[in-house]
């Protein structure tokens, strides 16, 4: 029993530490009697800096104009006349392409659930991620675009890559993992599974290779803000529109922001500096 024990400690801790059940909760909110609540002192540091700084931003509007207006106008056309230029839809073709590693990906686990050796999975696998690491190089020697294009596609090649990471190294742990309850011996398979020390929720899941490879759960993985691949994640038991409009709008606001701080102030003081 030791034994198989210390087998499964060598498994790690991607499938059996639940990074997403437990948070740690924001300095700006109160979560209990005993945390200090910094909201108010956020709140004041932020009326501080519009004050502090609310001559220098009527002093923009008043010399540059509203240049976000202008800067919204611009994207707008670029857009119109990129869409009638087919050079330019290589970006957009080469941000798509991504998705093919992801399938490829996904095809390697349902071949590993058959039965082929550890050895050629290992193979396709890195081949699989060296291929998706190397693709934002490949896009910047062939493709002739703008710096932002060759930005978003390093970006989302990156991250892409780390998820596929996750996603294997789970998979693996729990091939590996099924694979000790197989070898059991029979008699003692109750004995093991009560000393696994193993959240039961987990135990289940695992146990339940390959059935627990699902598309639609390793597409919601891509589409969470996560690296970390989990048989299950913490959710609500609806969709929360409201709270989705909201971080929407959020969202929204934060890019707006951005923007207007680039174009109205920081742009314009570079030009005047040099």
């Amino acid at each position: 029993m030791d034994d198989n024990s210390g087998k499964t400690e060598e498994i790690g801790r991607p499938l059996f530490v639940r990074v997403h059940d437990h948070q740690e909760h924001s300095l700006l909110t109160a979560s209990g009697r005993d945390r200090v609540e910094f909201r108010g002192l956020i709140n004041l540091l932020t009326l501080l800096l519009i004050s502090y700084n609310l001559q220098s931003v009527l002093l923009s509007l008043e010399t540059h104009g509203f240049v976000l207006h202008d800067v919204w106008e611009g994207i707008q056309k670029s857009q119109i006349d990129s869409w009638q230029d087919p050079e330019s839809w290589k970006p957009y073709l080469a941000i798509a392409s991504l998705l093919l590693f992801q399938v490829i990906s996904f095809w390697i686990e349902i071949i590993a659930s058959g039965g082929v050796s550890e050895r050629v999975v290992l193979l396709l696998i890195s081949l699989n991620l060296a291929l998706n690491a190397a693709f934002p190089i490949a896009v910047s020697l062939y493709i002739n675009c703008h710096v932002i294009h060759y930005c978003y596609i390093t970006i989302c090649s990156t991250s892409q890559c780390l998820k596929l990471v996750s996603f294997h190294h789970v998979y693996r742990d729990i091939r590996r993992f099924v694979r000790q309850f197989r070898d059991a011996d029979p008699n003692n398979l109750d004995l093991l599974l009560s000393q696994v020390e193993v959240p039961k929720d987990i135990l289940n899941d695992a146990l339940d290779y390959p059935y627990n490879l699902r598309f639609s759960h390793f597409v919601r993985f891509f589409w969470a803000p996560t690296l970390c691949y989990q048989l299950s994640y913490p959710s609500t038991p609806r969709f929360r529109k409201g709270f989705f409009l909201k971080r929407s709008f959020e969202f929204l606001v934060c890019q707006n922001l951005i923007l207007y701080i680039i174009y109205q102030h920081l742009i314009p003081l570079c030009a005047e500096t040099y």
